[in-house]
């Protein structure tokens, strides 16, 4: 996957609420929450509940909406953004531009295949996922599964449209029930696996000064990892050695280009 993909959350059986039939809008936002925040926000849609500014009584009527989780996401000092007025062209570009999108439907409009449960036909959500297959299908988070599918792209539209026309009537243009979620941009780490291939010294650069540099050298076959931006250190080209997969007492040490190989991106 090109996409970080959010922690799974399914519909029935959510572990935090007793409200599970009703809440396909908040387990689809608190995926969303997940994806806003990269990753830091874990939570379950029964997490949203208390927040989401909808009694009990009339979640269980009703169910939730896409303002029901701006409310919810409001606890986590998150805002949604909630496309009013837009159509399945506006979302699908904002799938094809990197954004989540939280959408809503007639579940009916997914086939047998698709769906996740055979017996339901009613108003859904969804989650989106800017990830296409090369045959045009997205990927969904649908809450009723246990795990993501690809779904195509006639079936989202028919979906989507098929709630907004019932809900707008004669005032349907197109518009349709979404919302969108940009990811964190998440820095490329250039750290790679380093194999020494010369018994090595070590740049010191608190004391600004060879060390490891007599019989103590790193010795041949020692792994590092190390950052792949180069500096001068001593007059000669060194790699910053960091901590990770192949972490060592080295941290914060520079090692010379020449006395290592690098090996895979880690």
């Amino acid at each position: 996957m090109s996409v970080r993909l959010p922690h799974f959350k399914y519909q029935i059986g959510d572990p935090t609420t007793s409200l599970d039939p009703y809440i396909c809008t908040l387990e689809s936002g608190a995926m969303g929450l997940d994806v806003i925040s990269g990753g830091k926000i874990n939570v379950w849609g029964g997490n949203l509940v208390p927040y989401c500014g909808r009694s009990v009584s009339l979640i269980r009527q009703k169910g939730t909406n896409l303002d029901n989780v701006a409310t919810a996401w409001s606890h986590w000092g998150k805002t949604l953004d909630r496309r009013r007025g837009y159509t399945w062209t506006n979302a699908l570009n904002d799938l094809v531009q990197g954004y989540f999108v939280i959408l809503q439907g007639d579940y009916d409009q997914f086939s047998l295949i698709t769906r996740c449960q055979d017996s339901f036909t009613g108003d859904h959500a969804v989650l989106v996922v800017p990830e296409f297959s090369a045959s045009g299908r997205v990927l969904m988070a649908d809450p009723l599964c246990k795990t993501f599918k690809w779904v195509t792209q006639t079936e989202l539209k028919n979906y989507a449209n098929k709630l907004a026309r019932r809900i707008y009537g004669s005032d349907w243009r197109g518009q349709i029930f979404y919302a969108r979620i940009k990811p964190p941009v998440v820095p490329v780490l250039n750290h790679f696996a380093a194999t020494v291939i010369t018994a090595t010294p070590l740049w010191n650069d608190v004391t600004k000064k060879w060390v490891y540099n007599g019989d103590n050298r790193v010795k041949v076959g020692t792994r590092l990892e190390v950052r792949g931006a180069q500096y001068v250190k001593g007059g000669i080209k060194c790699y910053p050695i960091t901590s990770g997969k192949y972490s060592s007492n080295y941290k914060g040490y520079y090692v010379p280009v020449k006395n290592v190989r690098l090996g895979n991106r880690v």
